[in-house]
């Protein structure tokens, strides 16, 4: 059950402008990454993890990434800074579209399961 970023391109949930606005923003930044000539059509999960666009985002990977994050960077300059700052942001919504994602795949199979008539 934990998506890829491919799977989050097709994800779009009902009734929830603020996720499709991030998904749309921070999947597109992530595809734009990936299409570029210096990353083999791989992203940066947080800025730490290179992924492939088929590779799970799993919950053990957020925790990676939050772990790196949160560590005390010294920065150089300003633009360094910057790029940190963009990363937090990127991440921060990729965990809230992965949690949705999460929430209404089990919300789908609820419903399989609740069509099943049990004796």
């Amino acid at each position: 059950m934990n998506p890829s970023l491919n799977d989050l391109i097709n994800f779009v949930p009902k009734n929830e402008t603020e996720i499709i606005m991030k998904s749309e923003t921070v999947i597109q930044e992530y595809l734009e990454d990936s299409k570029s000539r210096w990353s083999n059509g791989k992203y940066w999960l947080g800025g730490n993890i290179k992924m492939n666009l088929d590779d799970a985002i799993t919950p053990e990977l957020l925790t990676n990434v939050r772990r790196l994050l949160n560590a005390n960077p010294d920065y150089c300059n300003s633009f360094e800074m910057a790029s940190v700052l963009r990363t937090k942001r990127q991440f921060g919504e990729i965990c809230a579209i992965v949690k949705r994602y999460v929430e209404v795949q089990k919300q789908r199979i609820m419903c399989e399961l609740n069509k099943t008539k049990l004796n």
